[in-house]
């Protein structure tokens, strides 16, 4: 990552400086993806493996009850592990301020414009619009094997606990967003 003439190195505020500058390639998260993925290529290796470690971090802060929550009702009552991994991917697009203020109360999400648009809308309509971003899982991991010598990825995959706590869905924890999207609720 370049800051001016000078490399700066990968830490906390450098990934979110990327995370924050990709928003000029578009609204949508794919068109920001593309844009990071060009980034990726000027990382040097630790660069690219502390930009992963960033982004695996910070999706797992967001691997909280209440969040879970939030995404089974944009979900309009289900989210399965994959669902729920994009939608904590797309939390890391909003930024660093707007990530910790939806971790803080994720209820908060029903102010955001971003979520404001979706409400009265058909899911299937959603499209660009969908809270979802997969793409930041393995940004760092595709520049690694696409790399030669080292910094290429060996194929292993870090280790997560089997046991995935029971999730509750106890909608009342968020009242606002339950109401700004109670007709998912109500569909067949």
């Amino acid at each position: 990552m370049t800051a001016g003439p000078e490399r700066t190195q990968m830490n906390a505020d450098g990934f979110w400086d990327l995370i924050e500058r990709s928003a000029v390639a578009g609204p949508y998260v794919w068109q920001r993806g593309d844009w990071l993925e060009e980034r990726m290529h000027e990382l040097s290796d630790i660069e690219l493996h502390h930009f992963q470690d960033l982004a695996d971090h910070y999706r797992g802060l967001a691997d909280d009850e209440r969040v879970y929550h939030a995404a089974v009702i944009l979900g309009g009552g289900a989210c399965g592990d994959s669902g729920f991994d994009g939608f904590r991917g797309w939390l890391v697009s909003l930024g660093r301020e707007r990530f910790g203020w939806v971790l803080e109360d994720p209820d908060r999400l029903a102010d955001l414009p971003e979520i404001a648009r979706l409400a009265g809308r058909d899911p299937r309509h959603w499209d660009e619009d969908e809270p979802h971003w997969e793409e930041i899982e393995y940004l760092g991991l595709q520049e690694m094997e696409d790399r030669p010598g080292e910094c290429g990825h060996d194929g292993s995959e870090p280790e997560y606990p089997d046991d995935i706590p029971q999730r509750h869905r106890d909608y009342g924890q968020l009242p606002r967003l339950t109401a700004m999207f109670a007709y998912l609720q109500a569909r067949p």
